[in-house]
């Protein structure tokens, strides 16, 4: 066996096992080894705290680039983007019903691993590992954000951690 062989061996073995992709098998999906995700990205907002709402944050900071909300976007692939401050942290996220396990990718401002839960309806999700008092709730998309979202989305799977 010479070693293209045995790297073409191993990394079968590691995609059948299912190492840590979405796709794979082995990872909680739903179904012959397909993990349960979201049909369409999902976007959460959660106003940050220090504020009682979106109106207050953004009067008491106009002019400065703050963000008066934290942001999360999940994807139909498997991975999400989630803002806190002004660093964009990606990650993949596997699915089980209502609950969503989220393991970020590189590094960045938000902890590496987090567990949310969503509403039965999927209209907000709470999380203990994220930071912030407030809700997280859904913002639906449609037109320039949806488009936006899926274009998001799709990078991810270009990115050397993929």
């Amino acid at each position: 066996m010479n070693i293209q062989t045995v790297v073409l061996t191993v990394g079968v073995l590691a995609m059948g096992l299912g190492c840590g992709h979405p796709g794979s098998v082995g990872t909680g999906g739903a179904g012959a080894g397909r993990p349960e995700v979201v049909a369409q990205p999902k976007r959460f907002t959660q106003l940050v705290d220090g504020f009682s709402s979106l109106l207050d944050c953004q009067g008491a900071t106009q002019g400065s680039v703050f963000n008066c909300e934290h942001e999360m976007v999940l994807c139909p692939n498997g991975g999400f983007t989630l803002l806190l401050t002004d660093i964009m942290n990606e990650g993949r996220y596997t699915r089980q019903g209502q609950q969503v396990d989220g393991a970020l990718e590189g590094s960045g401002d938000a902890p590496g691993r987090f567990t949310a839960t969503l509403a039965q309806d999927e209209s907000t999700f709470t999380s203990a590992q994220l930071p912030g008092s407030h809700p997280w709730n859904r913002q639906l998309l449609s037109g320039a954000a949806l488009t936006q979202a899926q274009d998001t989305c799709a990078a991810m799977e270009g990115r050397f951690w993929w």
